[in-house]
């Protein structure tokens, strides 16, 4: 795995300017399950609210020492849960907005050095990055470019899988005559309109 990838620049877009140009809708990139995700994310985010104003409001009341103790300690639990809901939510949010302007044609992809599927996923890491790791949206239109991207190395048949990557967001497998391309995207990847299945992804593959 370490060879494969020390094969590729990855650090390729590191020092250059990404002005894209918007391609997807948010209705493009969404289908029932991440709308209903997003009301459940808004519905807990206003019922938390809700109860740490009270919570916070109870405890600035004179009260007995353990009374406020208690009540402290709800809204420091309390705290870190909404914490870690609004982490969530962002990394849905902004990982829906970039998701947007991710390459689908040659177009733009040539005008910013995208030649295969290895410079794709570089730039996607690249274009996405953040201190908090974003959601990633890939509709059909995405993976439809990336088996075109794939097929640039002469593949003839491009098979996408979903796995459990850890870290990565990508991983390429070659079949020994490369006339096969396994694309395994990670299982957190969301995929409003397509539905790929789920395999365990090999160790000694190319990881992005």
């Amino acid at each position: 795995m370490k060879d494969l990838n020390d094969k590729i620049d990855l650090h390729k877009y590191d020092n250059i300017d990404i002005n894209l140009e918007r391609k997807e809708s948010i209705k493009n990139l969404f289908n029932e399950n991440t709308w209903t995700n997003l009301m459940a994310l808004a519905i807990a985010v206003g019922f938390f609210s809700v109860i740490f104003t009270i919570c916070f409001l109870a405890i600035i009341l004179p009260e007995k020492i353990i009374e406020k103790i208690v009540i402290f300690l709800g809204i420091l639990f309390l705290g870190t849960l909404f914490l870690a809901i609004i982490i969530i939510g962002y990394s849905y949010i902004v990982g829906l907005l970039k998701s947007r302007y991710l390459p689908v044609s040659d177009d733009e992809a040539k005008k910013i050095n995208i030649n295969n599927v290895e410079d794709y996923f570089i730039f996607i890491n690249k274009f996405m990055d953040n201190k908090i790791q974003l959601k990633l949206f890939l509709n059909k239109k995405h993976i439809d470019y990336i088996a075109e991207l794939a097929r640039v190395n002469n593949a003839e048949t491009v098979i996408f899988r979903m796995s459990s990557l850890h870290k990565h967001r990508f991983g390429i497998e070659y079949s020994q005559n490369k006339k096969i391309t396994y694309i395994y995207l990670n299982c957190n990847t969301i995929f409003p309109t397509i539905d790929i299945d789920y395999y365990d992804c090999p160790k000694d593959i190319l990881f992005i």
